[in-house]
């Protein structure tokens, strides 16, 4: 369904993920690991984060009868984005065949960026398309 943001072959892993960005909110596993940035052309670019609501304990990987674990909702995530940055667009991606794009608000707060993510169930992608002349 969003193959293009999962293997394309351009895209590669962000140098420094903490340094770009910061959650107020539960920890996610691997999404450091997972962190990917694009160059569109020109001055286009695209950070996409893989955010993965993990199982409430170890055991639940091994234990097909446990139940998922419960959502996060309105997980709030800051971006340190290079300062010309001009944010042209935010979406929160699942791979539910239910689920479309839900376009987020992203607001400067400060040098940051901050986006409010409305729920994640197990695992969402978020794609920030933004120009700037530096690459982060």
């Amino acid at each position: 369904r969003y193959a293009q943001l999962l293997w394309d072959t351009t895209l590669r892993p962000l140098d420094n993920p903490t340094k770009v960005v910061h959650f107020n909110g539960p920890k996610y596993c691997e999404w450091q690991r997972l962190a990917r940035i694009g160059d569109l052309g020109g001055k286009r670019r695209r950070l996409i984060l893989h955010l993965i609501n993990p199982p409430v304990d170890d055991l639940s990987l091994h234990n097909f009868a446990a139940k998922m674990p419960p959502p996060v909702r309105n997980l709030e995530l800051g971006l340190t984005l290079p300062p010309d940055a001009q944010i042209t667009g935010a979406y929160s991606l699942t791979p539910w065949r239910d689920s479309n794009p839900i376009a987020l608000t992203a607001a400067k707060n400060g040098g940051d960026t901050q986006v409010t993510i409305p729920e994640i169930r197990l695992w969402n992608m978020v794609v920030i398309d933004y120009t700037s002349a530096q690459a982060l």
